[in-house]
């Protein structure tokens, strides 16, 4: 009886630690600028622990309007991520020298509790590897870019593991993450950040100055990094794991970070089983006359179509590229063009990719948008193993984001093929 009263009293105590905590941080004035869903979460705290905020978006007639009297009353501005650095409200608190920042700042300035927290960045592949990464380790939050806002998780206890993006790392230059992973590093988002320079800085951004972070980076991408703190690499554990997995590297990253937390190997090749992947990312969901039709919508640059076309060495591809143009920077190339025995090429920048495809004499065709593409598609399968939708490219062109452009293609290929007879 008088442990569970002491107990009672326990939790009590650690109540009372945590609501003085909170009520005793440095409430700063803060403005929302965007009410993305990452700000809509943390607009949630403010409104429970009595910030004075204010709100600035503008595609919300309500919030378009900001006055001079309340500009110089802000203390911090919290960016949703998608706000692009040339808005006139980040060039005029910049000038201010006022502290933007992004969701992922906030957190690790407000979080109540400190509790272990991994982050992934990268240029492609973080989102599978964060949701392996959960699903290795199992009792962990899991937020960031691949969905769940951080905001959410502002007054958990439990650790975390976060997707961070170059668009939220941009502005953190508090990052008290306890272990790093670096998937990849490419050129990406350069529409965004001018330079690569300039993106590979907002990843570093994550790296701070206390001796207990643990980064693990691949090899290969060593350097760019000149940190004399606690490096692992990653990859070293190829050598040694003879593992049957799609996406291995992210496989390889996921495992070494598990085995850091305490998750013992057997349990981690058991749970790598039955794992299940992302949709749109080489999402295998038809076969038609024993030929598999691939979406991997999230293909958003060459990188990740490198990467998915590496994937299915030894069959015959039909291989889908096109979509968004970005910038000059661009990079279209194709490392392995064995298996490749047709592109078809659509969207935007159709015909930037078609001078880059001639070059190495693959037999292909343009269409205009992707419905027109699909229409013709049985057209072309004679001899055809795979025919793989990897864009390359951004979905901007013809759709709201990658989400909708892979669920359209899977939607039209199912109701063309399933009204066909074999």
């Amino acid at each position: 009886m008088a442990f569970r009263i002491n107990f009672c009293y326990y939790w009590i105590y650690c109540l009372f630690k945590v609501l003085l905590e909170v009520n005793n941080i440095k409430k700063q004035v803060i403005l929302l600028l965007g009410l993305g869903l990452g700000n809509q979460a943390i607009l949630k705290f403010l409104k429970k622990y009595s910030f004075e905020y204010y709100i600035y978006d503008d595609n919300l007639l309500e919030y378009n309007q900001i006055s001079l009297e309340i500009r110089n009353k802000i203390e911090c501005v919290l960016k949703s991520s998608g706000i692009p650095n040339e808005h006139f409200l980040i060039t005029y608190f910049k000038e201010k020298k006022i502290k933007i920042i992004t969701d992922l700042e906030f957190y690790y300035l407000y979080r109540i509790y400190h509790n272990h927290s991994i982050i992934i960045t990268g240029s492609n592949g973080k989102s599978t590897t964060v949701k392996l990464i959960k699903h290795l380790i199992e009792d962990i939050d899991l937020a960031g870019n691949i969905g769940d806002p951080i905001g959410n998780y502002l007054e958990s206890n439990k650790p975390i593991v976060i997707e961070a993006s170059s668009y939220m790392a941009e502005y953190c230059h508090h990052c008290e993450a306890n272990v790093l992973g670096y998937i990849n590093i490419y050129p990406n988002h350069l529409r965004h950040h001018k330079s690569f320079n300039n993106y590979l800085q907002s990843k570093k951004n994550l790296i701070n100055n206390k001796d207990q972070q643990l980064i693990f980076i691949n090899s290969k991408d060593y350097k760019y990094f000149n940190s004399g703190k606690q490096i692992i690499f990653y990859d070293f554990l190829m050598k040694y794991l003879n593992i049957n997995f799609l996406y291995y590297d992210n496989a390889i990253l996921a495992i070494n970070i598990a085995l850091n937390y305490g998750i013992n190997l057997e349990t981690i090749l058991k749970r790598l089983k039955s794992f299940q992947f992302l949709e749109h990312r080489l999402e295998n969901f038809y076969q038609y006359n024993k030929i598999s039709f691939i979406n991997d919508s999230k293909s958003t640059n060459f990188i990740a179509l490198n990467y998915a076309l590496n994937q299915f060495v030894n069959q015959n591809i039909l291989l889908i590229v096109g979509g968004k143009s970005k910038n000059k920077e661009e990079v279209i190339h194709l490392d392995n063009i064995n298996g490749i025995k047709l592109i078809l090429i659509n969207g935007e920048n159709r015909y930037l990719i078609k001078r880059e495809i001639d070059k190495n004499k693959i037999e292909n065709y343009l269409y205009d948008n992707l419905e027109l593409l699909i229409n013709d598609l049985d057209k072309y399968l004679d001899g055809i193993d795979v025919v793989l939708f990897s864009p390359g490219s951004e979905s901007f062109d013809q759709f709201k984001n990658f989400e909708e452009r892979g669920t359209k293609f899977k939607e039209k290929v199912l109701k063309k093929f399933k009204s066909m007879v074999y």
